[in-house]
C-alpha cells in the first residue's frame, strides 16, 4: 500500500496545530488563575487563588484554604498583572468538590464570594482600570463596561 511521504505528513500535521489554534482564538475564553492574600479582623492572612475571569466591577470569586465567614469585612491584594488592593465583604463561601479542575499543589478547598466595598470613586477607577488591563492581557480586547 502506497504511504505517505514524511513532509506531507509534518504538513498536515502543521495545518491541523494551527486550525486547532485559530479555534482556540475564536473561543475568547482564556482562563487566567493568579495568587492574592486575603485579611479580615477575623481572618488571619491567607493565600487564596482568584481566576480571573471571575472578577467583576463589583466584586469576585476566590478559592481559598479555609472557610470564610460571610458578612465579614476583608481586605485583599492582588499583586498581577498590577498591585490592587480593594476592601470587601464575604458574601458565601461554599465548600468546593476536591476534585475541581483548579490545580495546584495546596488545596483550595471553598470558593467564596467578594463584594467590593469601595471608600471612594478611585478605588472603583483603579479596579476598572485592573479589570481593563487584565482584559487585554487575557485576551487582546479590551472588556465590555459594566454597569
Amino acid at each position: 500500500m502506497w504511504q505517505q511521504p514524511n513532509h506531507n505528513r509534518a504538513a498536515a500535521e502543521i495545518r491541523r496545530r494551527k486550525k486547532k489554534q485559530q479555534a482556540k482564538q475564536k473561543s475568547g475564553l482564556h482562563i487566567r488563575r493568579v495568587s492574592a492574600q486575603i485579611q479580615g479582623a477575623a481572618t488571619d492572612m491567607a493565600r487564596v487563588r482568584v481566576l480571573l475571569n471571575d472578577l467583576s466591577p463589583h466584586g469576585l470569586e476566590i478559592f481559598s484554604p479555609q472557610a470564610l465567614t460571610p458578612g465579614n469585612e476583608v481586605e485583599i491584594t492582588l499583586e498581577h498583572p498590577k498591585l490592587l488592593f480593594v476592601k470587601a465583604r464575604v458574601l458565601f463561601s461554599d465548600h468546593y468538590n476536591s476534585s475541581s479542575r483548579v490545580i495546584s499543589q495546596q488545596p483550595y478547598p471553598y470558593r467564596v464570594g467578594i463584594v467590593f466595598l469601595f471608600q471612594s470613586e478611585q478605588e472603583e477607577k483603579d479596579v476598572r482600570e485592573f479589570l481593563e488591563k487584565t482584559a487585554l492581557e487575557c485576551n487582546g480586547a479590551p472588556r465590555a463596561q459594566a454597569a
